[in-house]
């Protein structure tokens, strides 16, 4: 079976006042952990979704090497994102 990871990073973080995906968690970022998190799973094929401050979450996907997508919709919420991430997964993707 072929899993991808699909991390979300593209909305605003309106109730957290704060960008998640770049809020300091300890000593990394929370989209550090979460791709962590999934390689500590065995899953190492992983997609990002950004939007909102995309320029400084590509960097940070740069530097923690994975894919990355833009929705340009991500103001429009979370649905959005879902369907961007989902048409850039690999077509022999069987779960993400």
């Amino acid at each position: 079976m072929n899993f991808q990871a699909l991390i979300l990073s593209a909305g605003y973080s309106r109730r957290m006042g704060q960008f998640k995906p770049l809020l300091s968690l300890q000593d990394q970022t929370v989209l550090a952990r979460c791709v962590q998190s999934f390689r500590q799973a065995g899953i190492n094929d992983i997609t990002v979704v950004v939007g909102h401050r995309h320029q400084e979450t590509v960097e940070t996907c740069a530097q923690l090497g994975v894919r990355w997508t833009y929705n340009p919709n991500y103001s429009q919420g979370m649905y959005s994102s879902v369907q961007v991430g989902v048409s850039a997964l690999p077509a022999e993707t069987d779960a993400f």
